[in-house]
């Protein structure tokens, strides 16, 4: 009825600078819309580092039959991080991560994190033409993990390398500005050749901070980790949980394939969040 009422009354108008809302329309849209809100001010990584502090002995991440408290996953990361430091890793380079699911990648990702560092996660169930065409393109200078055996030349780094244990526990001095990049996933290549998209550590806390609004979790939840790292969902598991001081229980290869084995998982580890593909069935 707007339209009809601005044809009749603007015969003459493009109907592209018509009016299809009424004023009172329009302010209730704009409105609905007025969601801004400041960004935090601290980088996701410090928020968790602050739980090993305030509350050390808490659970953090649970893979199988191991369980990594919040000092044991920053001590460890802090270790790993002082040595990708070492090796050149700091603000806007890239460290790939090819590590097979468990508390491993976890820990990575918060030490690349602290070096100021964006990491690109590499699934070593990925065809290995895959990995090594985002190993390439990426430009990523340092590899946890095993990876393709093609690819560009980098620095390879075991986390359970005995140089790794013997750095120092403490985080490297480094100071990460919000613009700087955090990770960089690829797209699935379904419309051409997979995109690198970087999210930068601003976006990263946004995005974090917009999540407890949502599903707000604290000490005593535990979150579900079961997407692929390669998948962004996976950081929606991982910011969901640590940042909080909930804990994050990683399903392993085997409980992601098999519905009995992740039903027990959720009951074992009293998991209450959960992000999950859902099979439609046909009608």
């Amino acid at each position: 009825m707007t339209l009809l009422d601005q044809i009749t009354t603007n015969p003459d108008r493009p109907i592209s600078q018509l009016d299809v809302l009424t004023p009172a329309e329009r302010a209730q849209l704009e409105a609905w819309n007025a969601t801004d809100a400041a960004v935090p001010a601290q980088p996701v990584h410090t928020l968790i580092a602050a739980h090993a502090h305030t509350n050390p002995d808490r659970p953090a991440v649970h893979s199988g039959e191991h369980t990594h408290t919040y000092r044991e996953l920053d001590t460890a990361a802090n270790q790993l991080a002082q040595h990708l430091h070492h090796l050149g890793a700091g603000p806007e380079t890239i460290v790939a991560i090819c590590l097979p699911r468990g508390i491993d990648p976890i820990i990575a990702i918060l030490a690349v994190w602290k070096t100021g560092a964006a990491y690109l996660p590499l699934d070593p169930d990925y065809p290995t033409e895959r990995l090594a065409y985002m190993l390439t393109d990426s430009g990523a200078s340092v590899l946890i993990g095993d990876g393709p055996a093609t690819g560009p030349a980098v620095r390879r780094v075991d986390p359970n390398d005995p140089a790794v244990a013997a750095c120092p526990a403490t985080a490297p001095e480094v100071t990460v500005q919000p613009d700087q990049a955090a990770y960089v996933i690829y797209t699935s290549g379904s419309t051409g050749r997979p995109k690198g998209v970087l999210i930068s550590h601003r976006g990263l806390a946004n995005f974090t901070a917009a999540l407890q609004s949502l599903t707000p979790t604290g000490p005593g939840d535990t979150v579900l980790q079961f997407a692929s790292l390669s998948f962004d969902a996976s950081v929606w598991e991982i910011v969901t949980a640590l940042p909080a001081g909930a804990a994050l229980a990683v399903a392993t290869r085997q409980e992601q394939a098999e519905p009995d084995r992740l039903a027990a998982l959720l009951r074992a580890r009293a998991v209450n969040l959960a992000l999950l593909p859902r099979r439609c069935s046909a009608p």
